[in-house]
């Protein structure tokens, strides 16, 4: 499949949809657990741009090219090294402008909930 003049395979595009819907997802049940967010409609913005940070993250750590990675154990290693450095930067920009930040813990909770969703 053509997208954007560079071929992209049907695979990588259905896991690059899922990783969508799963960082996403977790980032609201971790902000509804803290209790912070009742209404995530309010901060939707805000998770939209963590979702994004995160896949840029994974893209530039090779996450797909699904012919770069070949074994499960390398691929564990890169979606932790991409999850080390969305953790970081994500940490360096709540320290810049804190009106990006969705509430305390909420982020390491959220990447506990899709790193386990994502290895399961």
């Amino acid at each position: 499949m053509q997208l954007f003049n560079r071929y992209v395979s049907p695979r990588g595009l259905t896991v690059f949809g899922c990783e969508i819907m799963l960082i996403f997802g977790s980032v609201a049940v971790a902000a509804r657990a803290h209790g912070v967010a009742a209404d995530v409609s309010a901060d939707v913005w805000k998770i939209a741009f963590v979702t994004g940070l995160c896949q840029i993250c994974f893209y530039f750590n090779d996450l797909y090219d699904l012919t770069v990675v070949h074994s499960s154990r390398e691929l564990l290693i890169r979606l932790l090294q991409a999850a080390g450095a969305a953790s970081i930067i994500i940490a360096l920009l709540y320290l810049l402008m804190p009106s990006l930040a969705i509430g305390n813990g909420i982020f390491v909770s959220s990447l506990v909930i899709f790193l386990v969703a994502i290895v399961g």
